[in-house]
């Protein structure tokens, strides 16, 4: 797909089209609505263009990972690429036996709706009402209970790829 924009009309030199991989006809269809306009603007290279697709491909929720990992965001690129997402979508704040000032930090400057990390280590941090608990149990450690409803389950160690 080619950018709508002339040439002419182009300012900034930092701004680049990305055409999606979703038809607009197929984005309605699957959607059940006519289009809108999303904004994602923010720091260069932070993910906005991926969540971008994420969510025209329909996505419920969109994690953004802020542990040891090639795939590890500051919050500020977080928060930016994450600006311009709908409501219906959570933004997942994955972590991995954060320290409690380190989640504070993300819970504060992301503002995520749902928090992702190890089973074990909610005890120790603040998680206010309204943001869901998603814990992640690992092969090797405790079961997962009966009563569980969303959680993750891995290996012993993750993030390193």
């Amino acid at each position: 797909m080619t950018s709508p924009m002339s040439d002419s009309a182009r300012k900034a030199t930092h701004v680049v089209w990305d055409g999606g991989n979703v038809t607009r006809d197929a984005r309605w269809e699957q959607l059940g609505t006519r289009g809108a306009t999303a904004w994602f603007t923010g720091l260069s290279g932070s993910g906005k263009s991926t969540v971008a697709a994420a969510v025209e491909a329909g996505a419920n929720a969109i994690g953004f990972v802020f542990a040891a990992s090639p795939r590890e965001v500051s919050v500020e690129q977080a928060a930016a690429a994450a600006a311009g997402v709908p409501a219906n979508v959570r933004r997942v704040a994955v972590m991995r036996h954060p320290a409690p000032e380190a989640w504070e930090a993300v819970r504060d400057g992301f503002a995520p709706d749902v928090l992702q990390t190890d089973a074990d280590d909610f005890a120790a941090l603040d998680v206010p009402v309204g943001i869901e608990w998603w814990p992640v149990f690992r092969e090797g450690g405790a079961m997962v209970p009966d009563n569980a409803r969303t959680f993750g389950y891995e290996g012993p160690s993750s993030g390193a790829g």
